[in-house]
């Protein structure tokens, strides 16, 4: 960006006036952000003079004066500043400064009333009188259109991305948030390029509105100022118009809704431009905050662009603990819609928007802000059925994300398994009961015979957490091996041995007894090609040196047989035989945490580690076992149950109870029964094959990976840098077209694939369909 800067004084423009216009009167400086400006008074009239820039395009002002006096059509209805010609009849005249450069002259007749930033109080009334103003200069341009108004300009907000490159001029306490905008703003731009557009003001700061000199009862009288006047999506009006009416507001959100009432009044909304308000409106502070930053940088001592840099910030911080949805719902009303899209008609369907608006705000308050939601606009789930989910206004969702449903959601025979079972008895396991040992029967003639010891959990961070523990007792160290990128649960020792965590936001750091190897990844990691299985066994290996050098030895190497949260990573040939032979001759224990890969999933073998040709000592289980039912288990072998049996009795008051026993039981018996594995490897193998086709086609999709029912769709460009913005785009554009889908890996830029394993190839070529039209998007080429 250049900034030139130059003066004209008060002399100066007043010599500009009386040679170039012929008027004689009072000048005095009036502020501006690019233009040099002045009030001319006279005794008969009063004007604005503007000299502009050196480097200020003359088409861009021959648009403002065109757009002006197309305006003095509707003199009537709308009160705007009239161009004055000067005395060779020209609306825009030039003039050498002192410094031999030249400006363009414009006059302007002046617009008497109160500036809105001299007013103390902006009652609903006077907000209300603002947007039925916006929205008629908005309703009035919308049959004009000028080619310089299809110009590159930083302050609108369809072009807010500019801002990305700029984050780190911006403080501490607002970058974060700034951030999380513009993640947002990333993912609506296709939506708010499809949306209407036309030529708007664009500027309606508290210094462009002119409020009339009634005390009781002021309105706004014009609007002024249209140099940043541009063709653009038209919400975008509505945007800018909310963020300086809001700008000192103790709370934003109802201040903007008299305006939005009265802007529609004017210029009716459309329910989509709605949707995008919330954000538009935050964009617009967050280019005005990055303005700020800039122009502090570069022209420090002009503290006129600095003005509203205070007042963004503190909208901004208000604006982002501001419920999106909430806002909507809002905006929605103000406008005389239902209250929620979708929804137009029966009391019932009313109850249940209301139900979703008081559900968001409960959970902000009272549930804690590290719950996270998926999807811009979060859904509300009721009811679940094979491959799909249903939200609460009865649409059915694809679901291509829920691997804890394994058997399908609410699998009938599972179902009714726990029914069954909880209309006799739940109780612990310190009573004899027959479910626990069939559950358990069935369960170990899945595992090589050397694993079989069972112990019954609640969830795969118990089950990880006690595995932990097992290791610790049967080596008798501490020292835990994991691969970078790896999650394996929510607990303190669980988190200290998941990169994914304590290297990411709010972690702390890599734990003392916890050895990192870098994660084998063949397409973007440390070594890339094949027969790299070796090169990251070694990384095990001298790990187990380091540990040794502290005079310690290793307890377990803890591994996912295909990394989830690392996205979709398939191990590379090899790398466990190898790593886990260096382990076991360390004389520490292999974990496999199968917690999202086993039962069946990967479609050729019934766990995922069974891929590799290894044996490991302990093996995790998660949620998929019940279905959903909070059930989870450790399977060891006779060495490793002993250790840990050393007199401190393991006991959970859960673990293994009747009920859970009940429905896990159950799950194996439909895998099998229903042929789930086989359809896994069947669906999983057609999907594969698909999608590297679609790769061939498209560009952005740098690499499919996975096995059976576990795939993952890696967005990359021809440097296999990271696409995480069309990851985003592509999960909320599906979500659109009723297909849930959702991002992993360090970058957010790998869409997993892990449906329920009643997965059809009737909605694996539903994915692909649906696939192929959003990769076909602009956005995504």
């Amino acid at each position: 960006m250049k900034y030139i800067r130059f003066k004209i004084n008060e002399l100066k423009a007043e010599k500009i006036v009386r040679e170039i216009y012929g008027i004689t009167g009072k000048v005095i400086s009036v502020d501006g952000e690019i233009d040099c400006n002045f009030q001319v008074k006279t005794p008969e009239k009063a004007y604005v003079l503007k000299v502009s820039k050196a480097d200020t395009d003359r088409r861009f002002l021959d648009f403002q004066v065109d757009l002006l006096t197309y305006l003095e059509g509707f003199s009537e209805e709308i009160t705007a500043p009239a161009v004055i010609k000067n005395k060779k009849g020209n609306y825009v005249g030039r003039i050498t400064d002192e410094g031999g450069n030249k400006r363009w002259v414009r006059l302007y007749s002046w617009i008497e009333g109160r500036l809105w930033s001299s007013l103390d109080w902006h009652p609903d009334e006077l907000l209300h009188s603002l947007g039925k103003e916006a929205g008629r200069i908005t309703r009035f341009l919308r049959g004009y259109d000028h080619p310089a108004a299809h110009r590159k300009l930083e302050w609108d907000i369809s072009q807010a991305d500019w801002t990305i490159e700029h984050s780190a001029l911006l403080d501490d306490g607002i970058r974060d948030i700034a951030t999380f905008f513009q993640k947002r703003f990333v993912a609506i731009k296709p939506f708010l390029m499809r949306l209407r557009k036309g030529v708007i003001h664009n500027d309606a700061n508290d210094r462009n509105i002119i409020v009339s000199e009634d005390s009781d009862f002021p309105v706004v009288k014009a609007i002024i100022d249209y140099g940043d006047a541009v063709h653009t999506a038209l919400i975008n009006n509505v945007a800018v118009t909310v963020a300086y009416a809001a700008m000192g507001k103790e709370d934003p959100l109802p201040a903007s809704l008299p305006l939005l009432k009265g802007y529609h009044e004017q210029f009716p909304l459309q329910e989509e431009e709605l949707e995008l308000l919330y954000d538009l409106v935050a964009m617009r502070l967050v280019i005005s905050l990055t303005k700020s930053a800039i122009n502090r940088k570069e022209e420090p001592e002009n503290t006129y662009l600095q003005i509203s840099e205070q007042p963004a910030r503190q909208l901004l911080l208000k604006w982002y603990k501001t419920d999106g949805l909430v806002a909507l719902a809002a905006f929605r009303k103000a406008c005389g819609f239902g209250l929620n899209y979708h929804l137009k008609s029966s009391n019932k369907q009313k109850e249940n928007v209301h139900s979703l608006e008081s559900l968001l705000s409960f959970r902000r308050k009272h549930l804690g802000r590290s719950l996270s939601l998926s999807y811009r606009d979060p859904l509300k789930i009721v009811r679940g059925e094979g491959a799909f989910l249903v939200d609460h206004t009865g649409r059915k969702y694809l679901d291509t994300v829920n691997n804890v449903a394994h058997a399908g959601h609410e699998h009938p025979r599972v179902v009714k398994a726990g029914q069954r079972q909880m209309a006799l008895l739940n109780t612990n396991t310190r009573y004899l009961h027959d479910n626990i040992i069939d559950f358990s029967r069935e369960l170990l003639a899945t595992f090589d015979k050397k694993l079989s010891v069972v112990h019954f959990v609640n969830s795969g961070s118990e089950a990880n957490e006690l595995a932990l523990r097992m290791a610790k007792a049967y080596t008798s160290q501490k020292d835990m091996i994991a691969l970078e990128m790896a999650y394996h649960g929510n607990t303190n020792a669980c988190i200290d041995i998941s990169s994914y965590k304590f290297d990411r936001k709010g972690g702390g750091g890599c734990p003392e007894h916890t050895w990192i190897v870098p994660m084998p990844d063949k397409y973007r990691g440390k070594y890339t090609g094949e027969n790299v299985g070796k090169k990251y066994a070694e990384h095990v290996v001298e790990q187990i040196r380091n540990i040794r050098k502290k005079e310690r030895g290793v307890a377990a190497f803890i591994f996912e047989s295909i990394m989830s949260c690392g996205g979709q990573i398939e191990l590379p040939e090899h790398f466990l035989e190898l790593a886990c032979e260096a382990v076991h001759k360390a004389g520490g224990v292999c974990i496999a945490d199968e917690v999202q890969v086993g039962l069946g999933r990967v479609g050729e073998k019934f766990w995922g580690y069974e891929l590799h040709d290894i044996v490991p000592d302990i093996v995790t289980i998660g949620k998929p076992i019940g279905n959903g039912h909070p059930l989870a288990a450790v399977v060891c072998t006779q060495e490793v149950a002993d250790a840990f049996s050393n007199g401190m009795e393991y006991f959970n008051t859960f673990g293994g109870n009747p009920v859970s026993c009940a429905i896990g039981l159950e799950v194996l018996r439909v895998i099998r029964e229903e042929g789930l594995q086989e359809n896994a490897l069947r669906v999983g193998n057609y999907l594969k094959e698909k999608l590297r086709e679609l790769q061939k086609e498209f560009s952005v999709i740098g690499d499919v990976r996975g096995q059976g029912l576990f795939l993952g769709i890696e967005l990359a460009d021809e440097n296999k840098n990271p696409q995480g913005a069309k990851a985003a785009y592509l999960v909320n554009r599906m979500k659109e077209l009723g297909v849930l889908m959702s991002t992993d890996g360090p970058d957010n830029n790998v869409l997993k694939i892990k449906p329920p394993l009643v997965f059809s190839l009737e909605n694996a070529r539903e994915l692909l369909d649906k696939l192929r039209m959003v990769f076909n998007e602009d956005f995504m080429r």
